[in-house]
């Protein structure tokens, strides 16, 4: 009897689901001061509330599509009917990025800009699924149960994001759906990886790239007595919506009405960098630094500001100095890793690489190029484990993909190589560079097995490419050395070891190679 008494209390609908919650709002409950977490909720509630009510009255349609609206801690979760589907997609994106608005500008987050720190985002993911409205054990009302629950809120965990984009992913389901949609772009695909729980597997959502179109909706919300609060606000939310001409206005009225307000400067060094502007972005960083010298964020974007001017040395500098300041910045990590390896410091780069990952275990950009390490020290079998482990965070990058069938390849033909296969190596290798004319290594791989044929003058000329395409590619420097003392080329094969020791002065391989050719 007590069993059909529940079932009565049940209903399973499909439904649109949305969840928001305030990234970062663990890390301020341990440090804020007593009652200031409750204080940020409290707020945050009461944002929430008023922003979904007041924009639902403008429609008698989105009025009752809301099936579940309700608060728990950081947490604000809504239900919306899914009977009209492009229709309520695009009302769930509209109250995502309202949200996103509302929360910016709150008190909250206005003290923390006066204080110069950066404001706390929003985190959001939005699903479809089956849901069961049940009466609560606990007598606390009609809650959402189901799987679809548990699936967004593993979207909304991963909706972090840098500055420049959204904090939005949608579950790729509706990715059509939302294609449609006028002021939407989607970005890139990642995977969802399960929590370790029996029959659970892996789900695809999509990053909003932009939504310029929704944020001019919502803008003029955004207003406060403080001029320097408004610009910032303005600035941070263009810059996330895709609006890159409003996100660069904007700042630099903040700059104006505050010239010492670091986060502004560092910010609007961010969107001049991704402009191109890169001596105004150069200023307005040194001025940053002028002003709070240990400032992590400041200093990476120096460093990859300097690394895209060619001062490589300033740059490896300005990342070291940002990780002494916060040895857990993976992206500082991560770009110190990119310095070494253009200057041939492989092993340097893979402990920078690796400090990435382990900080950002799916760190896709990190173990891309921890593989293109591997691969210019032939391990290619290393390497392909490395690419099938990235392809199992994301299983439907294309880059990824291809990474994977790279290094199958390289692996395919080092083995035919071993077994002196080299019609069927050499075919490979030419088929490799009909897709992938780019690859270096294939280059380089053929220049050796034409060498190997005596067809030395095709060979010169794939040494040649695999150089032009990586000018630290040691080993095509070597491999070509090699050849131009063989054929008593000896001042060549010395100018070519030569840039060898210049790139890595330490390499055994390489100081031989300078004694065997010297007369």
């Amino acid at each position: 009897m007590a069993s059909r008494k529940t079932s009565k209390r049940q209903k399973t609908v499909r439904a649109l689901i949305i969840i928001a919650d305030i990234e970062n709002s663990s890390l301020f409950a341990e440090t804020s001061p007593p009652g200031g977490y409750n204080k940020m909720i409290r707020e945050y509630h009461r944002i929430a509330s008023r922003a979904v009510d007041e924009y639902s009255r403008f429609s008698i349609a989105r009025e009752e599509a809301i099936l579940y609206k309700k608060a728990y801690g950081d947490e604000v979760i809504i239900l919306l009917k899914s009977s009209n589907i492009k229709e309520i997609v695009t009302y769930a994106l509209d109250i995502a990025v309202l949200l996103e608005v509302e929360w910016s500008r709150s008190r909250f987050n206005t003290a923390r800009i006066n204080d110069n720190k950066e404001p706390f985002r929003l985190r959001i993911g939005i699903g479809l699924g089956r849901v069961t409205m049940a009466e609560s054990v606990w007598g606390q009302g009609v809650t959402p149960e189901g799987y679809a629950i548990a699936r967004t809120k593993r979207i909304e965990a991963c909706a972090g994001a840098e500055l420049n984009e959204p904090h939005i992913l949608i579950t790729g389901s509706l990715r059509d759906t939302v294609v449609g949609i006028d002021g939407i772009k989607l970005g890139g695909s990642q995977m969802i990886r399960p929590a370790k729980t029996t029959g659970t597997k892996p789900f695809e959502a999509l990053r909003i790239k932009s939504y310029e179109g929704l944020y001019n909706e919502f803008k003029e919300r955004i207003r406060t007595r403080d001029r320097y609060v408004r610009w910032f606000t303005l600035g941070i939310q263009a810059f996330s919506a895709g609006a890159y001409k409003e996100a660069y206005r904007s700042f630099k009225l903040a700059v104006k009405a505050r010239p010492t307000g670091v986060i502004a400067l560092t910010n609007l060094a961010g969107i001049l960098i991704y402009m191109g502007k890169l001596d105004e972005a150069e200023e307005n960083l040194r001025k940053v630094l002028k002003i709070k010298k240990d400032l992590p964020e400041a200093l990476t974007n120096l460093g990859s500001l300097l690394d895209r001017k060619e001062r490589i040395d300033e740059a490896e500098h300005a990342y070291r100095k940002a990780l002494k300041y916060n040895p857990e910045y993976a992206l500082a990590h991560y770009n110190l890793g990119n310095i070494l390896f253009k200057q041939g410091r492989l092993d340097e780069a893979e402990m920078s690489y690796k400090s990435a990952i382990k900080l950002k275990p799916d760190y896709i950009a990190a173990y891309h190029n921890y593989t293109s390490i591997r691969e210019n020290q032939e391990r290619y079998n290393d390497a392909l484990k490395l690419a099938r482990k990235v392809l199992s965070i994301n299983p439907h990058l294309k880059s990824s993909i291809e990474l994977v069938k790279h290094f199958e390849n390289l692996t395919k033909g080092e083995e035919l190589v071993r077994l002196n296969r080299l019609d069927e190596a050499e075919q490979l290798y030419r088929e490799m560079l009909n897709s992938q004319p780019d690859s270096s290594l294939a280059h380089y791989n053929l220049g050796n097995i034409l060498v190997k044929r005596g067809e030395y003058a095709e060979a010169e000329e794939a040494f040649k490419a695999a150089i032009e395409l990586n000018q630290n590619y040691i080993k095509a420097l070597c491999g070509f050395a090699l050849l131009m003392n063989r054929l008593g080329r000896k001042d060549e094969a010395l100018d070519l070891v030569k840039r060898a020791v210049a790139i890595n002065p330490n390499r055994k391989d390489v100081i031989n190679l300078v004694n065997s050719i010297t007369p």
